[in-house]
């Protein structure tokens, strides 16, 4: 299975005590594949597999309290990104959705790809 690496800003909106949060990371996407329902032999085939989303050093570019945008200090920095880790390792909601919307994207460019 082909994996693509790269990286990706994002601005995540509403985060507790902020207006907006302009952060990138870089990434290892895996994307989907099809279930195989019988080889070609006749034998059962194999499941398909999800596409996979691996998230690795976010780095927070810029906040935005009070439609001021700076960059943040480097406490905010430290729990932002120790945040931003726990949400990628939980799965949970906010990062549930921004993870759906990378993976839209990139399965979006993964098919652009493969079509050249």
């Amino acid at each position: 299975m082909r994996k693509l690496h790269g990286s990706l800003d994002l601005v995540w909106d509403g985060y507790p005590g902020f207006e907006s949060i302009d952060f990138g990371f870089s990434y290892c996407y895996s994307p989907a594949s099809p279930p195989v329902f019988y080889l070609r032999n006749g034998d059962p085939g194999y499941p398909g597999e999800p596409a996979e989303l691996e998230v690795f050093d976010i780095v927070i570019k810029s906040v935005t309290m009070n439609g001021v945008e700076r960059k943040p200090t480097i406490a905010e920095n430290v729990v932002l990104v120790s945040e931003i880790n726990r949400l990628v390792d939980l799965g949970d909601e906010p990062w549930e959705s921004i993870e759906t919307a990378v993976l839209d994207r990139l399965n979006d460019m993964a098919c652009d790809y493969d079509e050249d």
